[in-house]
């Protein structure tokens, strides 16, 4: 009896150790962030997930995993739901696991609606001039982010068709031609808004953000987003974008099943395919 309950206690003991073991783990990263846990579909989702290991040992998921689009980058994600319900996402780092669920209702969202999302102002990219005698702070800590002017790069955009029940549009896939320090910098930009019903789509480049010394993980990589013009009506959809102060215009025309794009760039903002078909 006496043995039992040596045994019993043993066990009870280990249990209690392996507990704290997984908490101390749990405490080590906050939860999985996001801004936004109601979302409509095709509306865009950022994630960010805070974790002491290299950025390039996180990976996403998304369950259930159905016409989901991920596109990952380090701590960050960005993710595009296609069907209405609710999700988890799930980043991990190999030892830490983190979750968060949104849910995606059944409308479908619409770039520049300012119900669910506001067209940021344009920031400040170069300091202003500061006194002679002006004592400027070094970041010691290496924590602070650094921005980071795009002058000089060019950009390529891969349209693909998205469809669903409500409608159908252009989803597009963004990268730069240069390369910027750290795997974890990324692009600061607008995404496609309207200022009125019939105006045409805005995009704006704004500049690269790479983070503190201290967050600045792994190879030099090229930049990479994604936005979209959703849902497309027939006819002709006129857009511009903008890049280092020069704005470039085109339009998409839709009949039927198909997209044209008329772009008549071939340096700064270029696209890899005009017409795509259903």
């Amino acid at each position: 009896m006496i043995k039992s309950a040596i045994i019993f206690s043993l066990l009870w003991l280990g249990l209690a150790i392996i507990a704290c073991e997984q908490q101390n783990n749990m405490d080590a990263v906050s939860q999985l962030e996001t801004t936004k846990v109601n979302l409509k579909k095709t509306e865009p989702a950022e994630f960010t997930f805070k974790t002491n290991a290299p950025a390039d040992r996180v990976k996403w998921n998304v369950s259930p995993n159905r016409n989901v689009q991920i596109i990952p980058n380090g701590y960050v994600a960005k993710i595009y739901f296609g069907d209405a319900g609710r999700y988890t996402i799930i980043a991990t780092d190999d030892i830490i696991t983190s979750r968060t669920a949104v849910t995606v209702d059944t409308t479908t969202y619409i770039p520049g609606d300012t119900t669910t999302v506001t067209p940021p102002s344009p920031p400040v990219v170069y300091p202003p001039i500061l006194p002679a005698d002006t004592v400027i702070k070094v970041d010691t800590v290496g924590t602070h982010d650094r921005i980071v002017s795009l002058e000089g790069d060019e950009f390529t955009i891969t349209p693909v068709i998205v469809d669903s029940l409500s409608g159908q549009g252009l989803g597009m896939r963004i990268d730069s031609k240069k390369h910027y320090p750290c795997s974890t910098t990324y692009l600061h930009y607008s995404g496609f808004w309207q200022e009125s019903n019939t105006g045409p789509y805005k995009l704006s480049f704004y500049h690269a953000v790479q983070p503190g010394a201290r967050f600045c993980n792994g190879p030099e990589r090229t930049l990479l987003a994604a936005a979209h013009i959703y849902p497309i009506p027939h006819g002709k959809t006129r857009f511009e974008i903008s890049l280092n102060g020069t704005t470039y215009a085109g339009s998409i025309t839709r009949e039927e099943n198909t997209f044209t794009i008329s772009w008549p760039y071939t340096d700064g903002v270029k696209f890899s395919k005009f017409v795509l078909t259903k």
